[in-house]
């Protein structure tokens, strides 16, 4: 298989991630959204923000932490919506991290990991 690609997230926008105000606020969006994707109903793993998420706007609340601009999303509807915004190439994607890989036509299931 060939090389795996990824895009790093800036370090400003990891240390955001990580702290309690996010996590917080991440648990709200969660619960507003009773953990369904708000798109098509699946289980939602990821809080979306409307106004992507950047190093020059990661301190200004109205966008990092408010609910007016953070949904819950499945993975498909996260990666469909990142999508949208012209931000990533067509022969890319989103993993589980928000890692920028490239689109592979059958991702490996964790079973097939699993395999001998």
């Amino acid at each position: 298989m060939g090389e795996r690609i990824t895009m790093q997230t800036p370090e400003a926008i990891k240390k955001f991630y990580h702290s309690a105000n996010w996590k917080r606020c991440r648990g709200l969006v969660i619960h507003k959204y009773h953990g369904r994707c708000k798109d098509c109903g699946k289980a939602g793993h990821e809080v979306h923000h409307i106004i992507p998420l950047t190093e020059q706007n990661v301190n200004n609340p109205y966008i990092s932490l408010g609910l007016d601009n953070l949904e819950l999303l499945c993975q498909d509807c996260h990666n469909a919506k990142r999508s949208d915004n012209n931000q990533v190439r067509s022969d890319l994607m989103f993993d589980s991290d928000g890692n920028l890989i490239p689109k592979t036509a059958h991702p490996p299931s964790e079973n097939e990991n699993q395999r001998d």
